[in-house]
């Protein structure tokens, strides 16, 4: 869970302490990461969720597209990688000066190193980012 976020809506997906799942610590040695509940990820896919079909949906085709391309530039599998996060970088909008339209997280305990490369693409598809709202 991200610090600062607001979960609430997923409070009836919260484990009880007698629910809890405990493979992240048996099967990968993982402690417990936080104070925060631990949510039941079956629970909520289960639940009455409906995958729309992106082939009649042309809001679910940029989001797959744009994903995609922000997944292919930073693995740097585009022929002009630059080029290509221009590209996407203009088609995202920037929430605020300053505030990068792509975040990266990472999922080990270990620190991780990010490489130049992928840094200097992610700065590029900020820099090309539009903002959300026009100044006046």
């Amino acid at each position: 869970m991200l610090k600062g976020a607001d979960y609430t809506a997923f409070s009836r997906f919260e484990y009880s302490d007698k629910e809890a799942p405990t493979y992240l610590q048996t099967v990968y040695g993982i402690d417990e990461i936080g104070d925060d509940p631990s949510l039941n990820i079956g629970k909520i896919i289960g639940e009455d969720i409906k995958f729309a079909d992106s082939t009649r949906s042309p809001g679910i085709q940029i989001a797959d597209l744009l994903a995609s391309g922000v997944r292919r530039v930073l693995r740097q599998n585009f022929k002009d990688n630059r080029q290509a996060a221009v590209l996407l970088g203009s088609l995202m909008p920037q929430r605020e000066t300053g505030v990068p339209p792509v975040h990266l997280l990472g999922f080990s305990q270990k620190q991780q190193h990010i490489d130049d490369e992928v840094t200097a693409l992610s700065r590029v598809m900020e820099v090309y980012s539009r903002p959300m709202f026009v100044q006046k």
